[in-house]
């Protein structure tokens, strides 16, 4: 026989030491089946955590939208609150406004009057007759007055000049400036009166304190009545 030919084992199953033993495999496989059982259930839990952060992103956005909806709604009613506010501060500031000028205008028209009333009453005054004759010294148109200007034409006193010698001051010294006036023999026209000695005469005194007082009350009145010169 030659021994370089070997001789052909039959086919033959492999010794038991080479084949794992069915308790084993089914011991793998169920590993195998865990482990894929683990991964799905890892996979699922982590879809489920990223749709449950999802959510929670979803619903996180939402709220700040509504509350953004809400700041803006809340801006907007501010807003309108406060031009509301405004319209009637406006309002109110034009009926106090219009309430002001008409309370104004009734004093203006309230003063108006009265000053008319007192006008008519001072010129009704200024030519009753026993003022009228009480005045004529002063009144009747003359050459002369006061400070001893004369005047190119026949005119009544200047009520400026009656005033400028401290006629029309009431104090005793300008009482006696004004008897000075009525009386002196520097006016040849104009009636004079009496030159008494009215320091020792009370009666002749209260007098021309009368007639002061008069020329001090009707003075603007004789001027536009043309009864005495500005």
């Amino acid at each position: 026989m030659n021994p370089s030919r070997r001789t052909r084992r039959p086919n033959c199953p492999p010794p038991e030491s080479d084949q794992l033993p069915q308790t084993l495999q089914q011991a793998i496989d169920a590993q195998v089946a865990a482990e894929t059982r683990a991964r799905q259930e890892l996979f699922s839990r982590s879809k489920d955590e990223a749709q449950k952060v999802g959510d929670e992103r979803v619903a996180i956005a939402v709220y700040e939208k509504a509350l953004a909806e809400r700041d803006t709604e809340a801006t907007r009613l501010r807003t309108e609150i406060e031009a509301l506010k405004a319209e009637m501060a406006r309002q109110l500031a034009e009926q106090q406004a219009a309430i002001k000028r008409a309370d104004t205008e009734t004093q203006v028209t309230i003063k108006k009057t009265e000053a008319e009333t007192e006008a008519i009453r001072l010129r009704a005054k200024a030519q009753e007759p026993d003022v009228v004759e009480a005045l004529r010294p002063f009144t009747t148109p003359g050459y002369w007055n006061p400070g001893g200007k004369l005047t190119p034409d026949l005119k009544p006193m200047s009520l400026n000049a009656i005033r400028a010698v401290g006629a029309l001051n009431r104090s005793e010294k300008g009482i006696l400036k004004l008897q000075d006036v009525a009386t002196t023999n520097m006016d040849k026209i104009r009636p004079r009166m009496d030159r008494d000695r009215i320091r020792l005469n009370q009666q002749r005194y209260g007098e021309y304190s009368e007639l002061q007082a008069l020329l001090i009350e009707l003075g603007s009145t004789l001027v536009e009545l043309k009864m005495l010169e500005p």
